[in-house]
């Protein structure tokens, strides 16, 4: 809670006792309690604080024998405060019991809201906040278009196809050949060591299980050894340049749903997809600034800021979400899925390449 600033505070404690520590959270204690008018007075100096929202914890008892109408004195003079300050208020029952329907009519007909349970009454603020934060922006944003009707027959383009559509649109993927088995060391020795050497069929979904991939492979003969086992499982194989120094990875991955269009999930790649379940979605189209936000939320986003001198080019995966969104966009009504999986994060200046890619769309 936000401490009370220096007018607040002087007005507050003026309005009560002077054995009243005036703290926010505020203990007015019972030196004032059933007396209306001195009641309305102290909510009124605490309202006028400028909070985002002002809470009152009261909990009106249920047995006659502990006279609840002394307690509907405190109710109607946060009432009273709330219609004079117009203030964001809310009275909370920290049990739901606590909190006569009557009264919680009479409240909301006022503009306080009651709110039964404190778990539940915290939640609901946040959540208001959400929606505030979200309604505030909403007019910077652009506008959710009409979803296109799609291609009818089902297509999963190889990784290579892939990376060099998502590169048209500005992605950055590695330096990289596509050729027969035996046409790998070739390849490897024109792109310079090291290399990575991947199977390339659409009918393996999950080339690491496979045996499909090999990574930082030096020498001709680690590739031609790798080939040599590729070959069995497929008649081409991706040749890459090995991408070095990776500071974090991300995936990236895009849904369409038939209800609200293509959503964008950014998340912790590589190995920690699982183990971190850190992500966060865009509803496209998006903005730069939402792009920006939805990453920082990420766990791993520190990661990159910077953690034990190390760093990772912030700008460079901005414009890598913004290049799979342009493309997604651009193949609106058409796309069906895509994961880029991971997204090697550079240290800063050297950006963030896409080193795998899956991408399944419905032809035109």
């Amino acid at each position: 809670f936000p401490e009370f600033d220096s007018s607040t505070k002087p007005r507050v404690a003026a309005t009560l006792n002077e054995y009243v520590s005036i703290d926010n959270p505020l203990d007015y204690h019972t030196f004032i309690w059933n007396q209306e008018d001195k009641l309305t007075t102290t909510f009124s100096a605490v309202l006028a604080g400028g909070f985002d929202v002002a809470m009152l914890i009261l909990d009106i008892p249920t047995s006659p024998s502990m006279r609840p109408d002394t307690w509907l004195v405190t109710a109607k003079s946060l009432k009273n405060a709330a219609e004079a300050t117009k203030a964001r208020t809310a009275m909370v029952a920290s049990v739901p019991e606590c909190m006569p329907l009557p009264l919680a009519d009479e409240l909301a007909k006022s503009g306080v809201a009651p709110m039964m349970g404190l778990d539940d009454a915290l939640t609901a603020f946040e959540a208001a906040a959400f929606i505030g934060r979200n309604w505030a922006r909403r007019d910077k944003s652009p506008p959710l278009p009409v979803i296109a009707l799609r291609g009818r027959d089902l297509m999963t383009l190889t990784e290579h196809d892939a990376k060099q559509l998502l590169k048209s649109h500005g992605l950055s993927v590695p330096d990289g050949i596509i050729c027969a088995p035996g046409d790998a060391v070739k390849a490897a020795e024109k792109l310079g060591f090291p290399v990575t050497l991947k199977v390339s069929s659409t009918a393996i979904a999950h080339k690491t299980e496979a045996g499909g991939v090999a990574l930082n492979l030096k020498t001709a003969d680690d590739v031609r050894n790798a080939a040599r086992h590729m070959a069995r499982l497929a008649d081409e194989v991706i040749v890459e340049r090995m991408v070095m120094g990776a500071v974090a990875e991300l995936i990236i991955g895009l849904k369409s749903d038939p209800q609200f269009g293509l959503a964008l999930v950014l998340g912790a790649g590589g190995i920690l997809t699982e183990l971190l379940k850190d992500s966060a979605t865009l509803i496209l189209p998006t903005s730069r600034p939402e792009i920006e936000r939805a990453l920082k939320s990420l766990k791993i986003w520190k990661l990159i800021e910077g953690f034990r001198n190390r760093s990772g080019d912030q700008e460079g995966v901005i414009k890598a979400v913004e290049a799979i969104a342009a493309f997604a966009e651009a193949h609106r009504g058409f796309i069906e899925e895509l994961d880029v999986n991971p997204l090697l994060v550079l240290p800063p200046g050297h950006g963030a390449v896409a080193v795998d890619a899956l991408i399944r769309m419905r032809k035109g």
